[in-house]
């Protein structure tokens, strides 16, 4: 009886030994179906992180972008024709002042001064040449000549 007894409990741990290796077998293929799992939730971290990097990329290149056509669109900024204008009004203003300087009182006595001069310089080359006695050979420039 002890040796039935004997052979029931080594078949007994024999069953323990077999269930206990099928188990370990289950704990095994679950554990590679988790690796697989983990590996695959990693991939798709990856994939949604570098989404995520790129939708952020392109929401400050909009941001960007909408900045410039702000700059672009505002009253603020003048064109390349707006400055030309400026640039050309400015240019006739100096001109037409130029020709309101000379149309003046001024402008007009300066005239005067400056033919008063060429007279008596024309005057005063007249008596050298009479003193000279070369009147003759030279006639005196006019009187309104310039020099």
């Amino acid at each position: 009886m002890q040796l039935e007894r004997a052979h029931g409990d080594v078949a007994a741990k024999q069953d323990q030994a077999g269930q206990a290796k099928t188990n370990a077998d289950n704990a095994k293929v679950a554990v590679e179906n988790s690796t697989v799992q983990l590996k695959g939730h990693a991939t798709e971290r990856t994939k949604m992180i570098n989404q995520l990097d790129q939708a952020k990329l392109q929401e400050q290149a909009n941001a960007a972008i909408q900045q410039m056509n702000e700059v672009v669109n505002t009253s603020d900024v003048p064109s390349l024709d707006a400055i030309r204008s400026k640039i050309e009004d400015r240019y006739a203003t100096a001109l037409g002042g130029t020709e309101l300087a000379q149309d003046s009182v001024q402008g007009r006595m300066l005239e005067v001064k400056r033919a008063t001069v060429n007279m008596q310089g024309a005057a005063r080359l007249q008596q050298i040449r009479a003193s000279l006695g070369s009147a003759s050979a030279h006639p005196a420039l006019p009187a309104g000549a310039n020099w």
